[in-house]
């Protein structure tokens, strides 16, 4: 049995900082890791679960210092504890071939994403692969990596 969970708490970017009730302000990051934080102690450790979070600050301009991610301190000493995964679905043109966005040609800037891998304890730590992957990869070499059946 898999965990699942349908829980989506949508939290609008706009501002970056949220009031909370006792009057303070935190970052949206900081509270997405919260939430996610949360539901990691919700989940019991021997049923697998996938989890994904969505940190909207990335979406921040670089020119904009005063709403930039700030670290998190509900993350303080969970790294090496973790697999973590930073990929994408799709990438973006900027005008690159004359387009935008995404989903209208199969220029590099669209297909080819960022495959970022790492390992419980930062095993393989500063490894390059230098080959092709394919994100339908991605799941299995996880499952196996983490030593739960692939299945068929």
């Amino acid at each position: 049995m898999h965990q699942l969970s349908g829980v989506h708490e949508k939290i609008f970017r706009n501002p970056y900082f949220k009031k909370q009730p006792d009057g303070s302000k935190r970052h949206i990051t900081e509270i997405s890791a919260d939430l996610a934080i949360e539901f990691l102690g919700a989940c019991k450790k021997e049923i697998p679960f996938c989890l994904s979070v969505s940190f909207n600050a990335a979406h921040a301009e670089d020119s904009d210092k005063k709403d930039h991610f700030p670290w998190p301190k509900a993350m303080d000493g969970l790294y090496d504890d973790l697999t973590i995964v930073i990929t994408s679905d799709h990438g973006e043109e900027f005008n690159d071939h004359g387009g935008f966005w995404h989903g209208t040609t199969l220029y590099d800037e669209q297909v080819r994403v960022p495959l970022f891998v790492k390992l419980l304890e930062s095993r393989r730590g500063g490894t390059v692969v230098r080959h092709w992957v394919q994100s339908i990869d991605l799941m299995p070499t996880l499952l196996e990596e983490l030593d739960l059946e692939v299945p068929n």
